[in-house]
C-alpha cells in the first residue's frame, strides 16, 4: 500500500443490524468493507477502516434508521510510552518484593531447622 494514515470509524450499540457507514475524503488511498459484530446484549457494533493521505480531511458518516450522523472528531493517540514505563517499573517493584519475601521465608526456614535439629 502507499503511505497514508489509517482511519477507523466505530459505531457501537445499535439495533437493528442495517447500517450504512461511509468515510469521505478527497485523498482516499484504500477503503474496506465494514465489519459488524453482535454483542451479548443483542446490540450491534461496527467498524469501517480506510487509509487516507490526510486523516484531518476524513468525515465519518453513519446512516441508521433514517438518521444520519456525521463526525470529524478524532481521538488522539495516547502517549502509551509513559504508561508502559510506569507498568514496567511497577512490575520490577513487584518482582523485587517477591524476591525479598522468598528470601525472608527461606532464611526463617533455615533458622527454624537449625533450632530444632542442632
Amino acid at each position: 500500500m502507499k503511505n497514508g494514515t489509517n482511519v477507523a470509524c466505530l459505531v457501537k450499540d445499535f439495533y437493528p443490524k442495517d447500517v450504512n457507514i461511509s468515510l469521505k475524503s478527497s485523498k482516499k488511498i484504500a477503503e474496506f468493507d465494514p465489519a459488524i459484530a453482535i454483542s451479548p446484549s443483542g446490540k450491534y457494533s461496527a467498524v469501517k477502516l480506510g487509509q487516507y493521505g490526510d486523516s484531518n480531511s476524513v468525515t465519518c458518516s453513519v446512516q441508521h434508521n433514517s438518521e444520519t450522523v456525521h463526525s470529524t472528531d478524532f481521538e488522539p493517540l495516547a502517549n502509551s510510552l509513559v504508561h508502559t514505563k510506569e507498568v514496567n517499573m511497577m512490575s520490577l517493584m513487584v518482582l523485587g518484593l517477591r524476591m525479598l519475601f522468598a528470601k525472608s521465608v527461606a532464611i526463617n526456614f533455615l533458622f527454624t531447622v537449625k533450632l530444632f535439629f542442632f
